[in-house]
């Protein structure tokens, strides 16, 4: 399975606003949104995964639907950013996956190899790493709660 964590790109929520403008930037975040679903959507379809978009806010469910059609779409959990991926990979494994995989909406230049390739390895878990020390894929075997503490 497949999951996605995202946001609606409104105006005056995105942090490069501040060097771009709000315009700019809310564009952006809107690009980057809609190029890393079609990217996580090549994936699902050449790996038969089932595709699930966590949202936030939570009231967004409506735009959200606007933004990302064909998804499946819930709410993020209640909690810090490590919670919240925990419960989103726990409903990703509630659908029968035997492997999860949970990239971030703002990474819509990895390969789709990379993608397939953290799908399909043998290990327990596989970070992809981001330039900024954080990484913008996770993908799982099972719940691995201590490692999202």
């Amino acid at each position: 399975a497949i999951g996605l964590m995202c946001k609606p790109p409104r105006l005056g929520k995105t942090r490069p606003a501040a060097g771009l403008g709000q315009g700019t930037a809310s564009r952006l975040a809107a690009a980057f949104l809609a190029d890393t679903a079609a990217l996580a959507e090549e994936v699902a379809l050449r790996a038969h995964a089932d595709r699930i978009a966590f949202h936030t806010p939570a009231d967004a469910g409506a735009e959200m639907s606007a933004l990302l059609p064909g998804w499946r779409l819930l709410p993020q959990a209640e909690g810090d950013l490590g919670q919240r991926m925990g419960a989103a990979f726990e409903t990703l494994f509630a659908t029968g996956a035997t492997k999860a995989l949970l990239i971030g909406a703002d990474a819509p230049t990895l390969p789709p190899a990379l993608l397939e390739l953290a799908l399909a390895h043998p290990a327990e878990a596989v970070v992809i790493p981001a330039l900024d020390g954080g990484y913008c894929a996770i993908a799982l075997r099972r719940s691995l709660p201590a490692l999202l503490d």
